[in-house]
């Protein structure tokens, strides 16, 4: 728990340039990564890209019930939308059974180009209730893909890093590829991007029981006021435990200097505070955004590899007036106990005022 609470309470101070690539699509970052559950194949398969820069990626098809797991270094140059291999270096020892593998993944990368260009341009907005209005819409192309059999759906999603794209599916609605993890490597660790492990089962985490009649009182920091009871203990100005069931952690985050344009706020926060690292990884399917451009919040749940437990973190942004900074609200609480006590979680998230 501890581990994931302090990578989840300093992910928002890391400072990372944002180049816009278009209207829709977040200019993808150094250090980016994605992985897909691959149902393309007749075993369980996982498919993942990381991206060094415009121009150079790694490829990477684990089957681990064949022992398949290959990685490849791709170099290319883009136009247009379309990725042309200028090289490729296989950096995994492989056998004649992977060639399929090798070939799959050369054609991929450049597929995965041409169809975040397409659905840049051409996309078809989705009507999802379920998706928050800060958000763009998530679009949807069709193409003919013969590793799929055919005809494929693809949705892409401003929010997902690389390219965008969040599922393929077949007519039928049969998935193809499915997002499970993405994320950022830090400079000099693509060793975590190739240590790629499936996701287990997770591990019911401890339960909590608050105290009856606890005493409530008013929290001073960071310009903003909040409620906590006697149960919460201060380690910080800005930083308070709940035993070793939660922490809430304060700080403020400088939009300028980092260089988010005020329109992309919203999807930038979301994309690095569901961003997975090579131990804790964010489940897509949870990641939900709720409230307005003055005030929102972005709820995530993230599984700790090396635990086995899973911790519900909620991030409450409070964007400035100046639109200069956003105030950060962070708390993160192991799963059940937040499941447990809900209501009293999410209270003192509704007592933070400016």
């Amino acid at each position: 728990m501890n581990r994931v609470l302090a990578f989840i309470a300093v992910i928002f101070l890391i400072a990372l340039p944002l180049v816009g690539e278009s209207n829709s699509f977040l200019d993808p970052l150094p250090g980016e990564f994605v992985f897909y559950r691959d149902y393309s194949w007749k075993a369980p398969t996982w498919t993942g890209f990381l991206r060094y820069d415009d121009s150079t990626y790694a490829g990477m098809l684990i089957t681990p019930s064949t022992g398949t797991n290959v990685s490849i270094l791709f170099r290319g140059e883009t136009s247009s939308g379309a990725f042309v291999l200028t090289g490729q270096k296989i950096i995994s020892k492989i056998t004649n059974d992977d060639v399929p593998a090798v070939n799959y993944l050369m054609k991929l990368i450049a597929d995965m180009h041409s169809w975040k260009a397409v659905a840049n341009t051409k996309g078809i907005p989705l009507d999802n209730p379920e998706r928050s209005s800060l958000l763009p819409s998530q679009v949807s192309t069709t193409c003919e893909a013969s590793m799929f059999g055919g005809e494929v759906q693809l949705i892409h999603a401003a929010e997902i890093p690389v390219f965008a794209l969040l599922s393929l599916h077949s007519p039928d609605g049969k998935p193809q590829m499915v997002l499970e993890r993405s994320g950022m490597i830090q400079d000099g660790k693509d060793a975590d991007f190739f240590a790629f492990n499936p996701r287990a089962g997770a591990k019911e985490s401890k339960t909590f029981t608050l105290k009856a009649n606890s005493a409530a009182k008013e929290i001073l920091g960071e310009d903003v006021r909040f409620s906590l009871d006697d149960q919460w203990i201060a380690v910080a100005e800005n930083i308070f435990f709940l035993d070793d069931t939660a922490m809430l952690v304060v700080d403020t985050l400088d939009v300028v200097s980092i260089g988010i344009p005020e329109d992309s706020l919203p999807v930038f926060l979301v994309r690095y505070f569901s961003s997975s690292t090579r131990y804790i990884w964010a489940s897509p399917e949870k990641t939900r955004v709720s409230g307005s451009g003055k005030r929102f919040r972005i709820d995530n749940v993230f599984y700790d590899a090396e635990s086995g437990f899973r911790n519900y973190d909620i991030k409450l942004c409070i964007p400035e007036s100046n639109k200069k900074s956003v105030c950060i609200v962070s708390m993160t609480v192991g799963e059940t106990a937040y499941q447990e006590n809900r209501a009293y979680f999410d209270a003192i998230l509704s007592s933070v005022k400016k």
